[in-house]
């Protein structure tokens, strides 16, 4: 039995969890002969046979019709149904559950005739998974969905259905195609590949499931190589928080040995000779505020004369503050 979805995040989490399934790819699975896939990113309504279908118009018209609205079904048989109802109706408001019960209802016998045999022999017919005169897929109606393969012409379409085969043998061998594998494939047909090599940003094997090409996420192989893909990009994470705490304990330690040196080695401190040429007093400014106290200033605040405690010296001081004012 193969159960095959779309790319959506939250369902591939679902089918990848081991805790969910009971083990993914398991020897209870792989017993069962379960193949659980996905189609490629964007490609579900044009290959699925569920959205090719007609099935889900058909209910959705019975949920529209005057059976829905008039008429009134049995509850359905079985134990299960008795519980969910008794849930449901613990649960609800008593108008929502008499509306999600009686869509319950009427579903049992709905879904009957929307999912019928034939309806759904039409929709794997018309999304071309199996033809009935093939006995097999129809490959030409599944890649005629793709506009440039519509665009192609008649020798690279025969180009491209002549790799299927090794393209469906390489996703039963490893679950999934790699990238390089069309780059080799189509490397002398380079305008029929429209998806040529990323220059820069992460590969697209790379990237999370969800964002995959067509896969099988049963695949042993394919499980294996999507851990090991975890595994480095948590490394790399894990990488990245290691260097940035060494370039910040690298930085601390670089701190404090310049505190430490400018401890032990603190420097001459600078002296201010008087401005008077005559004097040969000399400031001490490692303390500036309480030696330069005592000194006078030149009374023009641009000027940066400054005359020591001296007599002559302040009387210099006077006579350059009246000429430099």
């Amino acid at each position: 039995m193969a159960l095959l979805q779309d790319g959506a995040f939250g369902q591939i989490n679902a089918l990848m969890n081991r805790q969910i399934l009971g083990g993914l790819g398991s020897s209870e699975i792989a017993a069962q002969k379960i193949v659980l896939g996905k189609y490629a990113g964007g490609c579900s309504t044009t290959q699925s046979a569920n959205d090719k279908g007609r099935q889900h118009h058909h209910l959705k018209r019975n949920f529209l019709s005057s059976h829905f609205k008039y008429d009134a079904y049995a509850d359905p048989p079985g134990r299960a149904w008795t519980q969910l109802k008794d849930l449901l109706k613990a649960s609800l408001a008593p108008t929502s559950f008499e509306t999600v019960w009686k869509c319950l209802c009427h579903s049992d016998l709905f879904l009957d005739k929307s999912f019928s045999a034939s309806n759904c022999r039409d929709s794997f017919s018309s999304a071309g998974v199996y033809d009935a005169i093939l006995k097999g897929p129809n490959y030409p109606r599944i890649l005629s969905s793709n506009p440039h393969f519509a665009s192609l012409t008649q020798e690279d379409a025969q180009t491209v259905l002549d790799a299927v085969p090794n393209i469906v043998d390489t996703t039963i061998d490893i679950g999934f195609v790699p990238e390089f594998n069309y780059d080799i494939m189509f490397a002398e047909f380079p305008h029929v590949d429209n998806c040529p090599p990323k220059p820069n940003g992460m590969a697209l094997n790379a990237m999370c499931v969800s964002r995959q090409r067509a896969c099988v996420l049963t695949n042993p192989t394919f499980n294996e190589i999507r851990h090991m893909v975890s595994e480095d990009a948590l490394a790399a994470t894990n990488n990245k928080h290691w260097n940035r705490q060494r370039v910040a304990r690298l930085k601390e330690i670089e701190e404090k040995r310049k505190a430490d040196e400018k401890a032990l080695h603190p420097g001459r401190a600078k002296k201010y000779k008087c401005s008077n040429p005559l004097c040969a007093v000399l400031a001490d400014t490692t303390n500036k505020q309480s030696v330069f106290a005592a000194w006078t200033h030149c009374s023009n605040p641009k000027c940066v004369f400054v005359f020591c405690p001296e007599v002559a010296c302040k009387q210099m001081c006077e006579n350059h503050s009246a000429r430099c004012a």
